[in-house]
């Protein structure tokens, strides 16, 4: 039986945070990229009671849906960053959003993000953690393309 050291776990874990890392920043690239086309976008708000907390603003802990129920959305604080998970409900919404391209942008400018949602209509944006951004999600915007070239 082999042993594993600490320093093989801390590689190992440093392996799949780089490449979680490589797998947003492609994702976005390739978004960024297919978003410069002028195509028919579907716009759905978020509006949430960000509750006042002892470290600022506190997001829901659970999925959210949005308006419509076509989109649930949830917020994982990682690392100094946020990292924003939104997910396709239902056969509707899978079949005329997957592999679609998407935006998150705050009304305040704070952030805008571009995304691409998979196959399974998954997709995750990275946002800065601080008050602001937190108080800026709890009133944002997501666009999602409606066509695809």
């Amino acid at each position: 039986m082999t042993e594993t050291s600490d320093a093989d776990r801390d590689g190992a874990q440093r392996y799949r945070d780089f490449a979680h890392t490589v797998r947003v920043i492609t994702a976005r690239s390739l978004a960024e990229h297919d978003a410069a086309d002028d195509l028919p976008v579907v716009r759905y708000s978020l509006s949430l009671v960000a509750a006042a907390g002892a470290t600022g603003i506190n997001l829901p802990v659970g999925e959210v849906l949005v308006e419509g129920r076509q989109l649930g959305i949830r917020f994982e604080p990682r690392l100094g960053e946020l990292e924003v998970t939104l997910q396709l409900k239902g056969i509707a919404a899978l079949k005329a959003h997957r592999r679609q391209i998407g935006r998150l942008t705050s009304l305040a400018g704070l952030f805008d993000v571009v995304f691409q949602f998979s196959d399974r209509g998954l997709a995750v944006c990275v946002v800065p953690d601080n008050v602001e951004v937190r108080q800026a999600l709890s009133t944002c915007m997501i666009e999602i393309q409606t066509a695809r070239i």
